[in-house]
């Protein structure tokens, strides 16, 4: 997940450099370099912007937002909401396979039962 959000990230900003334009106006690189207008740019969010379909930018959030509720105006109250979690921290096998792709080797059994709750968190947040 942290390598597509990386690479997503990079792209987004390559096409922001090939358009050289930011929030509808012209931008040099001088204008980067200089911290005042970075400041002006990070206050007003015109430098989050191309960063819409990363999940921990404003803009996707703010998105999401406005989609549930135009889904509420479409659709209604919700009269029942479940939201379920797949508990990755349970998966033997996902722990297995995360483990040996970190570190190069393989897990076993008893090691795996071994792990404290922190080094699973670590070995899920690190992929």
């Amino acid at each position: 997940v942290k390598k597509l959000q990386c690479l997503q990230v990079r792209n987004a900003a390559n096409i922001r450099v090939r358009k050289a334009k930011l929030g509808g106006q012209s931008i040099k690189a001088s204008q980067v370099a200089n911290e005042e207008v970075l400041q002006d740019l990070i206050r007003t969010d015109a430098a989050y912007r191309d960063f819409k379909q990363l999940r921990e930018s404003p803009d996707y959030w703010d998105k999401a937002k406005k989609d549930l509720f135009a889904m509420l105006r479409q659709l209604g109250q919700p009269t029942f909401f479940m939201t379920l979690s797949a508990a990755d921290l349970q998966w033997p096998d996902l722990l297995r396979c995360l483990y040996e792709q970190q570190h190069g080797q393989p897990l076993s059994d008893d090691n795996l039962a071994a792990l404290t709750a922190t080094q699973r968190m670590d070995l899920v947040r690190n992929d």
